[in-house]
């Protein structure tokens, strides 16, 4: 059976912003091309504008220990009360200048670091990219793999004190980080992705030298 032609058309009718404050929402009447080949209906499909974004996971292959913050969500604590306060990725969104410069994902994730831990990285790997919430958000999430050493920790971090923060640094043994997130015990999309992929890098590294190897084995 030969393949059919993926669907590509999209009309967009009507466009207006129905929010405008720090984060954006816009509404659309858009209309695309279906499977079968026939446009769907238009309809009105609200879509959330808040910037792309950065994420972290830090290794610390001296002291055996995967980095990670805590800090408190509003959201977090409105879905499950006592308990907003997130074990994450380092993680934050891309700034825009006065001028209407982005900066790059790799700025963005060299600052976060700095003002979240402290720590100035010197090489990042990149893990992947993907879209936060596809069903209502342009977000992409830029997400990356960096060792840190003793050395590198050239501030105490705990966030930009001008925005706010207020970013405890968590410290797992790297075996430990492991077991917990089989478990489920994260709750932060950007450390379970990170994580994944670092621990499918371990299995697949020859001798499993076990965890005093295992960032330096990563390391690009």
């Amino acid at each position: 059976m030969p393949d059919q032609a993926k669907p590509s058309r999209v009309t967009i009718s009507e466009h207006s912003r129905v929010l405008d404050l720090f984060f954006k929402v816009d509404d659309y009447v858009v209309s695309h091309e279906r499977f079968d080949g026939e446009m769907s209906k238009p309809r009105s499909t609200l879509v959330f504008e808040r910037g792309d974004a950065v994420g972290a996971l830090l290794c610390n292959p001296e002291r055996r220990k995967i980095v990670a913050v805590r800090q408190f969500r509003l959201p977090v604590h409105l879905r499950e009360p006592g308990r907003g306060w997130m074990v994450e990725a380092v993680a934050g969104m891309l700034h825009v200048g006065e001028g209407g410069e982005i900066e790059t994902p790799y700025e963005c994730v060299l600052r976060e670091t700095r003002e979240e831990t402290g720590y100035q990285l010197t090489r990042l790997t990149p893990v992947g990219k993907y879209y936060s919430s596809p069903g209502g958000s342009t977000e992409i999430i830029h997400l990356y793999y960096a060792e840190v050493c003793e050395v590198d920790q050239t501030g105490k971090g705990g966030g930009n004190a001008d925005e706010g923060e207020d970013i405890e640094i968590v410290e797992f043994d790297i075996e430990e980080f492991f077991d917990r997130l089989v478990a489920g015990e994260f709750q932060d999309p950007k450390l379970i992705i990170a994580g994944q992929w670092l621990m499918a890098r371990r299995g697949n590294l020859a001798g499993a030298a076990g965890p005093a190897r295992l960032c330096d084995s990563a390391r690009p």
